[in-house]
């Protein structure tokens, strides 16, 4: 029995399909046990302070960046910094909070001058001991 070139690439794309929904899944917490934090833990402190730090420079949002954060995911975080710049502060969101495996899923509302907050949720994992960025969601 042979497979055509058509029938390859279905199931070519059959199996990233399958690939990326797992990823989703992954980061989305629904694979791993999640764990709530409470707003005056030491990990939402620290990430706090990490994000008011890109918020002040926001150039150097990639020095913040860990390894895994590759292209989309960086530029997403270079842009979310040049946001936070032009809020008034930095203010932890509780909802949606909490450590899925190794990532720290962090809310974050920015009142801005005018207009709606910036909200978003930020991914952080522990390099080397410290909280390094992964990606950003809305």
């Amino acid at each position: 029995m042979r497979i055509s070139l058509r029938g390859k690439i279905a199931a070519g794309a059959v199996l990233a399909a399958i690939a990326i929904f797992a990823a989703i899944m992954a980061l989305s917490g629904r694979g791993y046990k999640r764990r709530e934090l409470s707003p005056d833990s030491a990990d939402v402190q620290e990430a706090l302070q990490v994000l008011r730090a890109i918020a002040s420079k926001p150039d150097t949002a990639l020095d913040y960046a860990s390894a895994d954060a590759k292209g989309m995911a960086r530029s997403a975080l270079g842009d979310a910094a040049g946001q936070m710049s032009r809020a008034r502060a930095v203010e932890f969101k509780a909802e949606g909070t909490a450590w899925f495996g190794p990532y720290l899923r962090l809310g974050v509302t920015c009142p801005m001058a005018a207009g709606k907050p910036f909200e978003r949720y930020f991914y952080l994992k522990r390099e080397g001991g410290v909280l390094r960025l992964t990606g950003v969601e809305r």
